[in-house]
């Protein structure tokens, strides 16, 4: 028995397609030779009327509605997907490869999984609750943005800037970053061993990485030599005041110690491999 398509089914495609669509009755997947975007003001879509489509050849849009699956979403699209403001948890059943950009900002998504393998734009994922970057494309032609951190220019996407990431940037960005990071190192030695060690083992011994990082540490010795000797005055003014330079140069010197000490310990992982 062949597959067909509802009255209000073709209705839905016949409205949201500029350009032409076709139906596989084999396979019941639908294509469009252009693009698609479905706006309906009276109610927004909870889902895609029970229809799958498979290739869109230009840009689909389904932002601003109520979806809270991707279920049925193109396979494959040529220029920009965009499901923003929704109520997705997942990003299961979306599309595997993106020509254009990928924007799935303002949902609730708290990982990447189910997001395309390639992206040829932007992939832009604010303004959700990630805790990792699981699922996250392996491959982006041009800028990446989450609320922890972005890569701003074209051609970042590459093992070297990643790790860059975890050791510059700020301990949420770094805490989403290594999970994704360590998959990332175990692709690049499966792909080419050699030239990943060496590149690894360039990292491993920068100065940078090997310095104790005690740039702090002086004016915290000097401090908590202050804390005490107001202490024993009894100087509860001096107290305070001491007391809140020593904090302050306690948490300077933890985020320092940090970002690089944490890129040597992801590092130490593979350290076995650099002999």
């Amino acid at each position: 028995m062949k597959n067909e398509l509802s009255k209000k089914q073709i209705e839905f495609l016949n409205r949201g397609t500029e350009g032409t669509w076709s139906y596989n009755h084999a396979t019941g997947f639908v294509d469009v030779e252009g693009n698609f975007a479905y706006y309906e003001i009276r109610s927004r879509l909870e889902d895609f009327k029970g229809i799958k489509f498979n290739k869109v050849s230009g840009n689909f849009s389904c932002s601003e509605e109520k979806l809270t699956s991707l279920e049925g979403a193109p396979q494959k699209v040529g220029g920009d997907f965009n499901c923003s403001w929704n109520k997705l948890t997942s990003l299961a059943g979306g599309p595997k490869e993106v020509g254009g950009d990928f924007n799935c900002e303002y949902n609730k998504l708290t990982s990447l999984e189910g997001a395309p393998k390639k992206v040829g734009g932007d992939f832009i994922c604010l303004n959700n609750s990630l805790t990792n970057l699981e699922g996250a494309p392996q491959e982006v032609g041009e800028y990446f943005y989450c609320d922890a951190f972005g890569l701003r220019e074209e051609g970042e996407w590459n093992l070297n800037i990643w790790i860059n990431v975890l050791r510059k940037e700020n301990i949420e960005a770094q805490k989403i970053i290594s999970p994704f990071l360590f998959d990332m190192v175990n692709k690049e030695i499966a792909k080419d061993y050699e030239g990943t060690i060496t590149n690894l083992k360039e990292i491993w011994n920068e100065e940078v990485l090997k310095k104790n990082q005690e740039d702090y540490m002086p004016k915290i010795l000097y401090w908590r030599g202050k804390l005490n000797d107001a202490i024993q005055d009894m100087d509860s003014k001096e107290m305070l005041y001491a007391a809140d330079k020593l904090a302050y140069f306690i948490e300077r010197q933890k985020e320092v110690f940090h970002g690089e000490n944490r890129t040597r310990l992801f590092l130490s992982t593979f350290i076995g491999l650099f002999d």
